[in-house]
């Protein structure tokens, strides 16, 4: 692949997984499969445990957002 928006395109071409929003913070592309209710990241830089934690955190904010909005 010759970088993560080659690799989203990839995934959303073959996968029943959709673009989903891209954070310019830490250029982390997000990208949500509806029918299984997964999302997945991607990002093509090294991180330490402390972003990891981060990035827990948001995907399970995510998780939330998706879950309160599924409810309504």
């Amino acid at each position: 692949m010759k970088n993560k928006w080659q690799a989203a395109f990839e995934v959303a071409k073959y996968t029943n997984y959709d673009f989903l929003h891209y954070e310019n913070d830490t250029e982390i592309i997000w990208l949500k499969d509806r029918k299984k209710k997964t999302l997945m990241c991607l990002l093509d830089l090294d991180l330490s445990d402390s972003e990891l934690e981060s990035l827990q955190i948001i995907f399970l904010i995510h998780r939330i957002i998706c879950h309160k909005s599924q409810a309504s």
